[in-house]
């Protein structure tokens, strides 16, 4: 083997070693992009994850304060029925106290002018079997010097 064989292959192994190493260096680099690349969309899901966290949160807030409020609502609703029930009830009564004092009123006026009718013919019987008398109209009064002296 020449002198120039042995420059040619060993240009050739150093070439191969330069070659391999190149490689090596750009597979090196564009693993480290690509793993950069990775963490940074390990980052950004990272942060997406925080922000629907985040969004989950306040709206769980958010129905926890609508429960509330509607919790609120049914009791003011419920209150309002138990007053109204109570006033329906109260109205009921005053109703039926009013028309017992009707009823009441009627019987009363009924007995009242049956005891009259009934006073008013015993008067017309009584001066039917004697002779008037003379109450009406009134007879004038005693002078008042007959009673002086």
């Amino acid at each position: 083997m020449t002198a120039s064989t042995l420059l040619v292959l060993l240009a050739l192994v150093v070439g191969l070693c330069a070659g391999a190493w190149l490689s090596r260096a750009f597979a090196t680099s564009r693993d480290e992009r690509e793993l950069a690349r990775a963490r940074e969309e390990v980052a950004h899901a990272r942060t997406d994850a925080a922000e629907a966290r985040s969004e989950v949160a306040d709206a769980r807030r958010e129905a926890a304060e609508a429960r509330t409020s509607a919790a609120e609502t049914q009791s003011e609703v419920a209150g309002a029925i138990a007053q109204r029930d109570a006033a329906l009830a109260r109205a009921q009564e005053i109703a039926a106290d009013r028309q017992a004092m009707v009823d009441q009123f009627r019987l009363l006026s009924t007995e009242v002018a049956e005891r009259q009718g009934k006073q008013v013919d015993t008067v017309t019987a009584q001066r039917g079997s004697r002779p008037p008398s003379r109450s009406w109209p009134p007879s004038p009064p005693a002078s008042s010097s007959s009673r002086h002296g």
